[in-house]
């Protein structure tokens, strides 16, 4: 038997991966070692291995002068080159290789790597083209054409090449993903979420499929099974980052917040230096009234980061939570000086401490407001009016500012209430009269309908009083609208206005309180206290408890603010759903059933309640909390007798929309 070659030994090692061998046997070369193709090919390897591509490109030079009619020896210059980024002459290099080998599959792939790096994508298309025509056999023709028209925006394009290297490559995953990427670019989920099933079928190794197929789910509205798909996932890849984080989004959107804690818990144990584990686990414990909980966390992730303040803002939304406001405007002074922050957060902390001098003048600094626009913003907040209607100047002025940030919703309080243009879209326009469960009922509405088949309307506090009466006449003999009415026990509904109001207003400064109100809620420490100076028929009990001002709760905003008989008359049961707080979940199933049937072409995709009370009342401090069983007999007649309008109304309302 002859002895190997030093090609054969050097093959050897380097399958062997036995990279010191390798340079010893290179050290040693003859020149008829340097001379022969598979002997340099190998020693171009070898200097691949070792990431220096200087030395490869040695080899790869000889390569091409002692072989210059083989291609192997421009492809591998090329590739050294693009390696050292000597972008120039690989491009003079690969074009002399194509002249001489214009069809050869690796000189092609090269080419269209080429120009990828050169930017000039129209001529890597050209290349990528040529290789999957001549050579369909090979797939990776097919992946970089479809990659090169989707940076050319021509996804449907990409789309069809996809769809032509499958028939020849069906499971090769690259040639899947393209598919999921050109799918997705052209807005067709269910073609995505297709591709993505055949990928995690063919190659369960890949958790790719998975993940993209619970990402097009969670798209599609269908939650379950993208948490169903997550799950199958983790007996492949368990801890997968990224099947975890779609996990956490799959589960927050069926409202199954602790089991989104814990696979946000989990991913914070796959990936401690990941801040997406520490960011979305203090979300959820936010989202089940454990807010110190989640700051702790968020503290920890600002301590593992020392200097990078932008995880401040999710502290700061934390710190609003809680409602320090002091400690948000702390966080929002440094956020406004290290980061790009516009001083729009810095403003609403500063008028919700009364610090409206210094938040005017920061805003007209800033030229957020004019200094008319200042003044008569200030004197609206002064104001101890209730406000008929706020004016549009107003409502530019609060959203430049973001001092409430629900009228950057266009769907909250519109002023004008468009019909859509599309026939097969829903208005679904709730009333949120508060604390009557209307956050449940709202989410709930949004995790129901797609977004693209139903608009969610709310009208809630402010001057939606004034709106709904326009609003609602407008439409009585719409069909295109449906109304979904809010309502509970007026006396209930009272004690719960109370302890929002006294907590978020007064006690934690959530919000910015008139001085009036303040007054007010200082006088009285629980809702008891003021249902006793109610029925005493103290002045400053019943000033607070008729108190209706743009920046103050809801103790004065009762159904009867909302609705009046006239109105209730205007809509019809056939269009109309009303939601009792004390029978939310069937009241919601019957809502979801009229609806669906006055819009035959809405279908439902969840029919539960979704429970947020959690999230306000575990601001509440203890012993300030009151329940109506704390009241006795005579002291609830009292609270009946001061809410009567709103009993009539509840009355009402129950007359013609419950059968």
């Amino acid at each position: 038997m002859s002895n190997p070659t030093k090609a054969e030994l050097l093959k050897q090692n380097l399958r062997e991966n036995n990279l010191q061998g390798c340079i010893k046997m290179l050290k040693t070369a003859t020149q008829e070692d340097q001379k022969d193709l598979q002997f340099l090919t190998l020693a171009n390897d070898v200097q691949r291995a070792l990431k220096d591509h200087k030395q490869a490109l040695k080899y790869a030079e000889a390569l091409l002068q002692e072989h210059s009619n083989k291609p192997i020896g421009y492809i591998r210059t090329s590739q050294e080159q693009l390696a050292l980024g000597c972008k120039a002459d690989a491009q003079k290099n690969i074009e002399a290789g194509l002249n001489l080998f214009p069809e050869h599959p690796g000189i092609l792939t090269v080419a269209n790597q080429v120009f990828r790096t050169l930017e000039d994508i129209p001529r890597a298309l050209a290349h990528a083209q040529s290789l999957h025509k001549k050579h369909p056999a090979n797939p990776i023709g097919f992946i970089r054409a479809a990659q090169d028209l989707l940076s050319l925006g021509q996804a449907e394009k990409a789309l069809n090449t996809v769809e032509n290297g499958l028939t020849h490559h069906p499971e090769n995953p690259q040639l899947l993903t393209a598919g999921i990427d050109a799918a997705r670019r052209s807005q067709q989920i269910h073609q995505s979420l297709n591709f993505a099933k055949r990928l995690l079928h063919s190659c369960p190794d890949n958790p790719t499929g998975f993940i993209r197929a619970s990402q097009d789910l969670l798209k599609l509205g269908q939650h379950e099974k993208a948490l169903n798909t997550v799950q199958d996932g983790f007996t492949h890849h368990p801890d997968h980052p990224q099947l975890l984080t779609t996990a956490i989004h799959a589960a927050r959107a069926l409202a199954k917040t602790e089991i989104a804690l814990n696979f946000a818990r989990s991913l914070i144990k796959a990936e401690p230096n990941n801040p997406t584990g520490y960011i979305n686990a203090s979300q959820e414990l936010v989202e089940l009234g454990q807010p110190e909980a989640g700051l702790e966390l968020m503290e920890q992730l600002l301590q593992q980061r020392a200097g990078d303040h932008k995880y401040l803002e999710s502290i700061r939304r934390i710190y609003r939570f809680l409602g320090d406001r002091s400690k948000s405007l702390e966080a929002s002074r440094i956020l406004f000086k290290t980061t790009e922050e516009t001083p729009t957060e810095l403003i609403s902390d500063l008028i919700a401490l009364h610090q409206t001098q210094e938040a005017l003048a920061m805003a007209q600094h800033h030229n957020l407001l004019s200094e008319t626009e200042a003044l008569e913003l200030l004197n609206t907040l002064d104001s101890s009016q209730g406000q008929p209607t706020i004016k549009k100047n107003i409502r530019k002025s609060i959203n430049a500012l973001g001092i409430f940030p629900h009228f950057k919703n266009e769907n909250f309080n519109p002023s004008e209430l468009k019909q859509n243009e599309h026939k097969e879209k829903a208005t679904i326009c709730v009333i949120h009269t508060g604390k009557c469960a209307g956050e449940s009922v709202i989410e709930s509405l949004k995790k129901s309908f797609a977004k693209s088949e139903a608009r969610i309307i709310e009208y809630h506090v402010f001057d939606s009083n004034h709106i709904l009466k326009n609003a609602i006449t407008a439409t009585a003999n719409n069909d295109s609208f449906h109304w979904v009415v809010l309502t509970r026990n007026p006396v209930s509904r009272w004690i719960s206005a109370f302890n929002w109001d006294y907590h978020l207003y007064h006690l934690n400064q959530y919000f910015f309180c008139h001085d009036q109100a303040k007054k007010g809620l200082a006088l009285y420490g629980d809702c008891l206290a003021l249902a006793r100076g109610i029925s005493e028929k103290k002045d400053e009990a019943i000033r607070l408890s008729k108190f209706n001002h743009l920046a103050f709760g809801h103790m004065a905003m009762g159904q009867a603010w909302y609705l009046t008989e006239d109105l209730i008359n205007h809509m019809r049961p056939s269009t109309t759903s009303l939601i009792r707080t004390e029978s939310i979940e069937t009241d919601f199933q019957q809502c979801i059933q009229k609806i669906t049937s006055q819009f035959g072409f809405l279908e439902a995709s969840y029919i539960k309640i979704i429970h947020t009370k959690n999230r306000f009342q575990s601001r509440y401090k203890a012993g300030t909390f009151k329940t109506i069983s704390d009241f006795n007999k005579k002291e609830i007649k009292a609270l009946e007798e001061h809410l009567s309008d709103d009993h009539h109304i509840e009355k009402l309302l129950l007359k013609r929309f419950i059968a």
